[in-house]
């Protein structure tokens, strides 16, 4: 899933999230990733000035869209999050129909265009987008996922709760992107088997 612009990821691995738990009867996790050296530690430092800066320079372009009334901008902004979201389920599936549903574009681009889109408008919009990321996560994520949308309802007016609104919305959905790929890789690990039973036994499937 590629972002209109770069999402700023937070990578947790599920795996090192229970190694220390889990090591004497599992050993180590094999994703666990090796010490890293001084010019490594200098390579990231480098990286996370990148990308802040890319992250204010992303919240000023959203500001202006908003100063400028550049609806079909912000419309496509929202409508990326709803696609991304349609990813992670079937095509032909009720779920897709409701995302789509929910995410009423058209809808949002209206009542900008007729200045009637308010705070409690963009509170909702909020409530309702992190509802479904928390209906798509590991449960693990759910304490930081409440956390990021506690962020974007701290805002006072569109300029504030907009931008706050993509860049948090877009590290969730990172984040699952993020533990699929992990679960995947690590499929075989006896701490994945494990999570995946208790989560089938959770809906009442024994293997």
């Amino acid at each position: 899933m590629n972002s209109l612009f770069s999402r700023y990821s937070i990578k947790l691995s599920i795996c090192s999230k229970m190694e220390k738990k889990n090591e004497e009867n599992c050993g180590p996790c094999p994703s666990a990733p090796p010490e890293k050296n001084k010019t490594e530690k200098q390579i990231d430092a480098i990286n996370e000035q990148i990308k802040t800066q890319l992250h204010f320079a992303y919240n000023d372009i959203v500001r202006t869209a908003l100063d400028n009334c550049d609806y079909e901008f912000i419309g496509k902004l929202y409508a990326e999050i709803r696609d991304s979201l349609c990813n992670f389920v079937k095509k032909d599936g009720k779920t897709y129909q409701q995302i789509h549903e929910d995410f009423d574009v058209d809808f949002l681009t209206e009542l900008m265009k007729n200045k009637q889109l308010s705070v409690d408008h963009l509170f909702g919009m909020t409530h309702m987008t992190f509802t479904w990321i928390k209906n798509m996560q590991a449960p693990f994520r759910d304490k930081e996922t409440e956390a990021a949308k506690q962020r974007v309802l701290k805002g006072i007016d569109a300029e504030d709760i907009v931008p706050a609104y993509l860049n948090e919305v877009h590290n969730c959905l990172n984040n699952i992107e993020n533990d699929i790929q992990e679960l995947v890789e690590n499929k075989d690990h006896p701490v994945v088997i494990s999570m995946l039973q208790r989560g089938l036994e959770c809906k009442g499937i024994k293997k």
